[in-house]
């Protein structure tokens, strides 16, 4: 049986949808972005090489192409394309620039076939509500489990359930957005409703257990919003009669038993009760929040038009200060990846214009929505896009304290959404219709920009594959591994790996551990250019040059090292080493004076004695004038 191009079509969605789930690959650093990544650039590639070869003529509505969705998803990829002419780094520019078209490229390609008619809203809820069932049941079953192996719940660790999401976050945030198409099954069919009732009861659940604030606070205001809608829920007078409240005593039983275990947290100790509702009371996450985002306000404030580019927050993070972070963060040992705001990170990557237009997509899918649910007769559209309306509402709250932005499944439902609003409006509001065809010249050019894309992505997915071995090769000290594993890794456009550390940094650290000091040098170079801000790079780098004696250019980098992380103790000691070594015994006494005194630190004492005996002073004169120093302080 040939099928045709809609059936094809809608055969490829599902397909595309229940795999999304089931793409985690262990042997990758990141395991879940690229593959999935990939996924949607194969799936983009269908959809254009469809129109390509079917030899059938898809006329289209022209206006499309000038509407206020496509217009601010042109401008934002036009100014992350800007950005790139002040980057640092050009292979995480593309990196970052191929997964926002890539966004975009969906956007339009299922915008232009549901206004064709060759694909419908309802196969598409069809398809995420399957997906919706399969990312909620691996992350309940993966509940279960952890119940069942902890032996009096006493080692149950809420923080590592992600489903195949890898993160909770974004785990939270992915199933939020599949709750408009679980709450519209019922124009499906009675059977499809009751499914998607158990999936969404199940989903709150879930919810409630991983306790992802940004979440919870964005499904209140959904929940809200659908209040302000409520009468528009039933579509005639005698449904509502029969249905005055509908699911509503479920979900009011779930929040119910919801209050009550933070209640019950106060009378039970060492249960699961505890466990669960613990997260509630912690506020740490909130002071590292406002943290990241003075660091991104610093960023913006020296880049405010320009930004730093595409794919670059993590590269420029270091650079606006480690103090006020966590110890392994002062010391160069992790890094922060997401500032925990896409709106922020937007801003300080690719500019104002950039934060403008991406800002502007939301405005205008809300818009839409409002403005369909207004002038719409038909009461099944009218009750999706209220729900689609409130989605869009709760998901930029997400956006504004999370970064569900890096997720490739928040982007494909975000924009799914996107498409299916646009395309009621082109559908529902009666202007000239402008028919087109789309032409052959525009599918081909869609076909270079996504065989670019994927490019990209089989070089990064190869990359990553090799940056874990590395990383095992790094822990072990086998140093050969490590040099024949950096250069498996390197690639045009692959660099750095998923943890903002240059690769050849590793080589580096290899080429010192092996005596090859030179070497480790020239290496460290280029890791330097390739990350000018990361902090072990730095040391490092210094502490080739000062074993070289090239005493003021290790000096150069510590103070370099000592601009982003002044609180740094080794790196202080190191610096004040420096200076005594090139004989600069004042820099020297200054730079140790910095150092909280230790008389346990050998290293510390070794220098301080050194430095002591130079200016000849006795160890109690410098106590005594550390503690004046301090009391002025």
């Amino acid at each position: 049986m040939q099928l045709s191009k809609q059936d094809w079509v809608t055969v490829v969605t599902r397909i595309f949808f229940l795999a999304l789930p089931f793409l985690y690959f262990p042997m990758l650093t990141e395991p879940v972005m690229l593959p999935r990544q990939v996924l949607l650039n194969v799936f983009c590639f269908f959809l254009v090489l469809l129109l390509l070869f079917s030899g059938e003529k898809l006329m289209t509505d022209r206006r499309f192409f000038t509407t206020r969705l496509f217009l601010s998803c042109a401008g934002w990829i036009l100014a992350n394309i800007l950005s790139g002419i002040f980057c640092i780094n050009s292979a995480e520019w593309m990196a970052g620039l191929s997964k926002y078209i890539l966004y975009v490229l969906f956007f339009m390609m299922l915008s232009v076939y549901l206004v064709a008619g060759k694909t419908d809203t309802r196969e598409l809820t069809r398809s995420i509500i399957l997906f919706a069932f399969l990312t909620t049941a691996i992350a309940g079953f993966e509940i279960i489990g952890m119940i069942i192996r902890s032996p009096g719940l006493s080692w149950l660790n809420l923080d590592t359930i992600s489903s195949s999401i890898a993160d909770k976050n974004l785990l939270a945030s992915s199933l939020f957005l599949t709750f408009p198409f679980l709450l519209s099954a019922g124009s499906l069919g009675t059977s499809w409703k009751k499914f998607s009732t158990g999936i969404f009861t199940v989903q709150l659940i879930v919810l409630v257990i991983i306790q992802i604030k940004a979440v919870l606070l964005a499904g209140i205001i959904f929940f809200v919003v659908l209040f302000f809608y409520r009468k528009d829920f039933f579509r005639d007078e005698k449904k509502r009669k029969k249905r005055k409240t509908g699911n509503t005593p479920l979900y009011l039983l779930i929040l119910i038993l919801a209050a009550s275990g933070l209640f019950a947290f106060n009378f039970f100790d060492n249960t699961f009760v505890q466990k669960v509702f613990a997260y509630t009371y912690k506020f740490h996450a909130v002071g590292t929040r406002l943290e990241l985002w003075e660091n991104s306000m610093g960023m913006i404030g020296h880049h405010f038009f320009t930004g730093v580019g595409t794919n670059h927050w993590q590269v420029w993070f270091p650079k606006e200060g480690l103090s006020k972070f966590s110890e392994s963060v002062v010391h160069g040992i992790s890094s922060y990846q997401e500032p925990h705001n896409d709106f922020l990170r937007v801003f300080s990557e690719s500019g104002v214009m950039g934060f403008l237009f991406y800002a502007a997509i939301f405005f205008a899918g809300i818009h839409y929505g409002i403005r369909l649910t207004r002038n719409t007769t038909d009461k099944v559209m009218k009750r999706q896009t209220i729900l689609f309306t409130a989605t869009l509402i709760g998901y930029a709250v997400i956006s504004l304290v999370d970064f569900p932005l890096a997720g490739i499944e928040h982007n494909v439902l975000f924009f799914t959404i996107l498409s299916i609003l646009t395309a009621g409006n082109l559908q529902r509001f009666n202007f000239p219709v402008k028919m087109w065809q789309v032409k052959k010249k525009l599918l081909v050019a869609l076909s270079i920009i996504l065989v670019l894309c994927f490019t990209v992505s089989c070089f990064r997915v190869n990359g990553e594959y090799h940056s874990e071995k590395l990383n095992r090769a790094l822990k072990s000290g086998d140093w050969n591994q490590v040099l024949s594993e950096k250069e498996n890794a390197s690639a045009i456009f692959y660099n750095m790996d998923h943890f903002s550390t240059p690769l050849a940094w590793y080589s580096g650290v290899a080429r010192l551990n092996k005596g090859e000091v030179k070497k480790a040098a020239t290496e460290l170079e280029s890791a330097y250019k390739i990350h000018p801000y990361h902090l072990r790079t730095l040391i490092d780098l210094a502490g080739c040059y000062e074993k070289m004696n090239l005493h003021k250019k290790a000096i150069d980098y510590y103070e370099k090292a000592m601009e982003i992380s002044p609180d740094f103790r080794e790196s202080r000691l190191e610096l004040s080493r420096a200076y005594f070594n090139a004989g600069d015994f004042q820099m020297a006494f200054v730079s140790i004076s910095n150092c909280k005194p230790d008389t346990m630190d050998y290293a510390y004492m070794k220098i301080l004695n050194s430095i002591l005996e130079k200016k000849n002073m006795s160890m109690e004169e410098f106590m005594a004038e550390y503690k004046k120093s301090a009391d002025k302080e």
